[in-house]
């Protein structure tokens, strides 16, 4: 895991709920799937980088992430060489996107040698910060 998450709870526009704990990813979708995902990280972006962002999941899934000089962020770079800075702080029309980290902020792979995509979200419609 690259860093704790901010805890906070908060619900999408399309319906899903999520939990999320320092360590621990917790979604249940608006069509009734649940997943519950120790290690993994979740960020926050708009609208118009979560389209680029969906689009370049497919096309270029190695990507590294890295911190931003202290600040309350993350830079994403993919392997065409372009990146994208993101929030740790959720806010009211951000779009969720979770990933698991190893601690240099690479991506990872499942056990089965599987490399673990990201999951981008619909744009957050109200949120509840939980003491950190």
């Amino acid at each position: 895991m690259f860093f704790e998450n901010h805890p906070c709870t908060f619900k999408t526009s399309k319906g899903s709920s999520y939990i999320i704990a320092k360590k621990v990813v917790y979604r249940e979708s608006f069509r009734g799937e649940t997943f519950d995902d120790p290690g993994r990280n979740i960020f926050y972006a708009e609208q118009d980088i979560t389209r680029t962002l969906l689009d370049k999941r497919v096309k270029h899934l190695i990507y590294q992430v890295s911190k931003d000089g202290g600040r309350d962020g993350v830079i994403i770079r993919f392997s065409d060489g372009s990146s994208y800075r993101l929030t740790i702080i959720p806010q009211i029309g951000l779009c969720p996107i979770d990933m698991f980290l190893d601690d240099n902020g690479q991506c990872t792979h499942d056990p089965m040698g599987v490399l673990r995509r990201c999951h981008i979200g619909h744009d957050i419609t109200n949120i509840k910060y939980l003491t950190r």
